[in-house]
């Protein structure tokens, strides 16, 4: 059983929107201060700070109720607190004096951490072997093939292609 190896210590809904309320206060002061010291007819501040002179819209404290009132954990909505692993074998093996064989079948399913995350696979092997003209000639067979599926989440998948895996 795999489970995250650590939390993330995260701001909960509350400790956020009260940060944002900070903030917004902080700026709100910062940008009059800032539009007092330059006035309109600077032209460096007023052609890449249009917006500083008293105009500030961006942060408007009415705005505030939409940040709503939930609370949703959303690392606890994402990953698991425990995956599991599933695998299940099956073999089988019989023949005569001159040919044996060996068969087995593997499934296997391993949940990721991440809710959309995972591992699947499905493996089967064969083995014979036959014996002929008084033990003078052997014949072998032995094949394997393998499905895999997996699923990741798309962050991991690109981290893969930009670490060129």
């Amino acid at each position: 059983m795999a489970s995250p190896s650590r939390r993330l210590d995260l701001l909960d809904a509350d400790q956020f929107r009260g940060f944002v309320r900070e903030q917004v206060g902080l700026w709100q002061v910062d940008s009059t201060a800032f539009s007092g010291r330059h006035p309109p007819t600077d032209t460096i501040f007023t052609k890449h700070f249009a917006d500083s002179a008293g105009k500030f819209s961006g942060l408007d404290s009415k705005h505030l109720g939409k940040l709503g009132p939930a609370n949703t954990n959303w690392e606890r909505e994402i990953n698991r607190s425990s995956a599991l692993t599933h695998n299940h074998n099956l073999s089988f093996a019989g023949g005569s004096e001159d040919t044996r064989f060996r068969a087995s079948l593997n499934y296997m399913n391993q949940e990721g951490v991440a809710r959309s995350s995972g591992f699947e696979r499905v493996q089967g092997r064969l083995n014979a072997t036959h014996s002929a003209f008084d033990n003078r000639l052997r014949l072998g067979l032995n094949v394997t093939s393998s499905h895999t599926i997996q699923r990741a989440t798309r962050v991991l998948r690109d981290q893969r292609s930009t670490l060129g895996a």
